[in-house]
């Protein structure tokens, strides 16, 4: 059973599938097509909601501590050569999401978006 919740700033309304709440129709409709990629045994180990640390909590000269930088993947998941594959789904790519993702690229990780 699929649930609509009500909108965010982007106009995306979140809905739930299998009890899981997705941000967006887009998002959950990608989570049906890796189903049955893993279904059929194109991928494994399929996650939801990574989290990578970008840059780690730290204390500033003026002694503030200063919040780690994370960026959170809709999916990741192996592929059938064993690499692994980190997914997002796009409706709109904001400033923070294009620092983010270069940052992410620094780090050695490339992101796939949907």
């Amino acid at each position: 059973m699929t649930r609509f919740y009500s909108n965010s700033k982007y106009h995306n309304k979140k809905v739930e599938y299998k009890g899981i709440v997705f941000d967006s129709v887009k998002e959950r409709n990608y989570y049906m097509y890796l189903e049955g990629l893993l279904q059929a045994g194109e991928i494994t180990d399929l996650e939801l909601q990574v989290k990578y640390e970008l840059q780690p909590r730290f204390t500033a000269v003026n002694g503030k501590v200063i919040r780690p930088i994370t960026y959170i993947a809709d999916f990741v998941y192996k592929d059938k050569d064993g690499k692994t594959v980190i997914v997002d789904v796009k409706g709109f790519r904001t400033d923070v999401y294009r620092l983010k993702k270069k940052l992410m690229l620094y780090k050695g990780y490339d992101i796939i978006e949907v």
